[in-house]
């Protein structure tokens, strides 16, 4: 079981099911994935919605041409740490996970109102 940060606790990420008294389960296909939602604690993931990558977007009446095209076209697209919006369909909350693309793991989610600006 893998395991994360959610809010200062650790959360787990992942479960495993015991697979060796039941020939007919692949024990490929066991793994659920699991998210912590900052309102309802850990959650399947099929609860949630991916809503893109979390990005400042910079104002577009004072922002230049070249600013604004590479606000629009320009990823970041190597490994690491990202910072997305995901929304948790069930209670109807928007907020941003911090997701390790390397390890698959997700590092902390949190609400809007409690990032931290500073980042």
């Amino acid at each position: 079981m893998k395991q994360s940060a959610v809010g200062g606790q650790q959360a787990a990420v992942s479960y495993e099911r015991r697979t060796d008294d039941d020939p007919f389960v692949d024990p490929r296909l066991t793994k659920m994935k699991l998210m912590p939602c900052p309102i309802n604690g850990i959650r399947p993931i099929q609860e949630f919605a991916y809503g893109g990558p979390f990005r400042p977007m910079p104002n577009p009446s004072e922002s230049s041409d070249k600013e604004w095209a590479d606000y629009v076209f320009h990823r970041a697209g190597e490994p690491g740490i990202k910072r997305e919006w995901w929304y948790h369909i069930a209670s109807g909350t928007w907020f941003i996970a911090e997701r390790d693309t390397l390890k698959d793991e997700i590092v902390r989610t949190y609400l809007y109102s409690e990032e931290d600006r500073s980042l």
